[in-house]
């Protein structure tokens, strides 16, 4: 066998095992449900229970390159917190050990089972059916594993290849070499599984394995720094929190590296299974490490990628099970009163975007709309919660005045995702509004973000905001109709003008909603104002 052939075998096999992770991730993920965002919110607000959750997702998804993405995602949709993140983020490390674990237990031999198994459930009725995907993607990544194993056994006589890598002598270089090909194939659990058959074969050393495992570490977080390099800065200060943990803790081993090896080779295991526990015990130890640190090192981080005007993730929706009923709605009526205070934000981000055409503005615009939408989720599952509980005529009253509340909060994003529908659309035809389209929006903008901040000062005091709303809606009223005789009368160039009849008439629409809600709001009794929104 040629090296040629065996260099393309392996590539085969890489692209196997890249393809059946990716594959089982997903399906994993889909299995998951809906309520998995819900259940990681609520998961992570205690840091060792963020780091169990974190571990566990990982040994089921077996990524830590897709648990780290998922956490910017959350961080960047507003659903986790930066600090509650660093929990999940330190326990996927860990989780993505259970490869190294599976492949030096030999689970390689079981991969063709597992792909039958998985091709025949497909046939099985419904209920079992569903894991079909999973179980086969899972014996894929094995299978390839297998392939991988069987590929490089021809290497371990080849004299170029034992002197290239005797030639990496430093643990640096090897951490180096591992974090390149990590960064490269995008998943740490190749090259701790690579790692690991090289050593059974007798291609590399133990003392050349460990570095290259340590190395997977840090190349893993490149995908994380790519994702997160357009989204705002808590996703930045997760993705840099990320890097800068995998790279001091590995920086924290180095010196310790010999010993380290010494101490488990002594407990005489076989050497994969030595080096699986070897990445095992490393990952736990420096993750120990920074959980009991977690506060300065995320005070650091937080120093090195400042904060900017971005708002924050939503306050946790209130557990009310222990409270009294009143008590429960007076708490779940300031909570979604928050989301009215952040109308305001989201509508005028949505709007700058269409104006500036500007990436990190419509990034911005993007995640507030998401944190209101998440906030949506949760008000509704406080007020299923609420309305299963024994109510008086009086608070089922005040149960009804909070769903018509989050109804019309949602109508209002309907249309603000709406006007982002309309700058999606000026971006796939790489256009931009003309100079006379932009001084109408002008007219039209400030008076809305206006009316939208009324609403939020009406649900705090609306005896003190009803004459005001009714001058800043009038106002509107007369910009819009301006702006309509201004559209007929001068006619718009082809490019522009349905986007801009578009945001006329979504304008025209949120000041209906907004009128429709500040009745309502004029009619209700105001929110608590022990609610701080961030």
């Amino acid at each position: 066998m040629s090296i040629l052939q065996i260099l393309v075998a392996v590539a085969a096999g890489i692209i196997l095992f890249l393809f059946g992770i990716e594959q089982f991730s997903k399906e994993v993920q889909a299995l998951s449900g809906r309520r998995f965002r819900r259940f990681l919110a609520r998961g992570t607000q205690n840091r060792f229970a963020g780091f169990l959750l974190g571990g566990a997702i990982t040994a089921l998804i077996q990524s830590s390159t897709a648990t780290s993405v998922i956490a910017v995602g959350l961080v960047n949709a507003g659903v986790l917190s930066f600090r509650n993140t660093l929990g999940v983020l330190f326990g996927a490390n860990v989780g993505t050990t259970v490869t190294a674990q599976l492949v030096a237990l030999k689970l390689t031999d079981f991969a063709p089972a597992l792909l039958l198994v998985g091709f025949f459930a497909g046939y099985l009725p419904f209920r079992w059916r569903v894991l079909n995907r999973a179980i086969f993607y899972f014996g894929l990544v094995f299978f390839s594993l297998n392939m991988v194993s069987a590929s490089v056994a021809p290497l371990r006589s080849d004299p170029q290849l034992i002197a290239y890598l005797s030639s990496v002598e430093t643990p640096v270089a090897g951490v180096l070499v591992g974090a390149l090909f990590t960064a490269i194939v995008q998943s740490s659990s190749v090259t701790t599984g690579i790692a690991i058959i090289l050593l059974e074969q007798d291609v590399i050393a133990f003392e050349g394995a460990l570095p290259l495992v340590l190395g997977a570490n840090v190349g893993t977080t490149v995908t994380a720094l790519l994702a997160a390099a357009s989204l705002d800065t808590s996703a930045r200060r997760t993705a840099v929190s990320h890097a800068l943990y995998n790279v001091g803790g590995v920086l924290l081993f180095l010196p310790l590296l010999r010993p380290f090896g010494w101490l488990l080779r002594a407990l005489g295991q076989s050497p994969a299974f030595t080096l699986a526990t070897a990445h095992l015990l490393f990952n736990a130890v420096v993750a120990l490490i920074f959980l009991l640190a977690l506060r300065p090192f995320a005070a650091l981080i937080e120093r090195l990628v400042p904060d900017d005007a971005t708002q924050g993730p939503l306050p946790p929706a209130p557990q009310t099970a222990d409270l009294e009923i009143d008590e429960a709605l007076g708490v779940s009526s300031s909570w979604v009163g928050g989301l009215i205070s952040r109308l305001p934000g989201n509508y005028t981000a949505v709007t700058l975007a269409l104006q500036t055409r500007d990436s990190k503005i419509r990034n911005r615009a993007r995640r507030l709309g998401s944190i209101i939408h998440f906030g949506l989720e949760e008000a509704h599952e406080l007020i299923y919660e609420l309305s299963r509980r024994k109510l008086s005529a009086a608070q089922s009253r005040d149960v009804l005045r909070l769903v018509v509340t989050v109804d019309h909060i949602r109508q209002l994003m309907d249309s603000m995702d709406d006007l982002q529908g309309v700058d999606e659309s000026l971006e796939r035809r790489n256009t931009r509004f003309s100079m006379d389209a932009l001084l109408d929006i002008q007219k039209v903008y400030p008076v809305t973000a206006k009316l939208l901040a009324t609403l939020d000062e009406t649900a705090n005091a609306p005896g003190q905001s009803s004459a005001r709303l009714e001058r800043i809606d009038a106002k509107l009223s007369e910009a819009l109709s301006e702006c309509y005789l201004r559209f007929i009368e001068l006619g718009q160039s082809e490019h522009e003008g349905s986007e801009l009849a578009d945001f006329l008439s979504i304008h025209q629409r949120l000041r209906s909603k907004s009128a429709a809600f500040s009745s309502h709001l004029l009619e209700a009794p105001s929110r608590s104002t022990e609610f701080a929104s961030t």
